[in-house]
């Protein structure tokens, strides 16, 4: 079993690995400095020259590329270290999130069995010339 072994041949975090994540999670990364105004100034507390201009967010605002930087590093470093200390792993994807596709083929199939058996059936009842 994994997980008791783990106490015994854990393997360290490699120190330059280690020093990136840790890098990539302070405010001298620039996306994460981003983050960290915009939540000091907007989200969590309100600076009241920023509050009260026209334009309160765009100056520090997020863009969808920042939240997608920002989510996969998030990911990335949440699964290699659960994997390293807990030996688990944390998919982004659920189980079973492709089933309406199962579901739509299934249908799909019945439908066209059904028409093919009107069509032989239509077939069958014409009268042979």
């Amino acid at each position: 079993m994994h997980e008791a072994s783990l106490s015994q041949d854990r393997e360290k975090p490699d120190e330059v690995e280690l020093k990136k994540d840790i890098a990539s999670c302070s405010s001298s990364d620039p996306v994460v400095n981003k983050l960290i105004i915009y939540r000091n100034n907007l989200v969590a507390h309100k600076n009241i020259k920023i509050a009260t201009k026209q334009e309160a967010g765009t100056s520090h605002a997020l863009t969808f590329e920042d939240l997608e930087i920002l989510l996969e590093r998030a990911k990335a470093i949440l699964d290699r270290y659960c994997y390293m200390y807990l030996a688990t792993r944390y998919p982004t994807i659920l189980v079973g999130h492709d089933d309406y596709e199962y579901i739509f083929k299934a249908v799909e199939e019945k439908v066209e069995s059904a028409e093919e058996k009107v069509r032989l059936d239509l077939q069958q009842q014409k009268p042979h010339a």
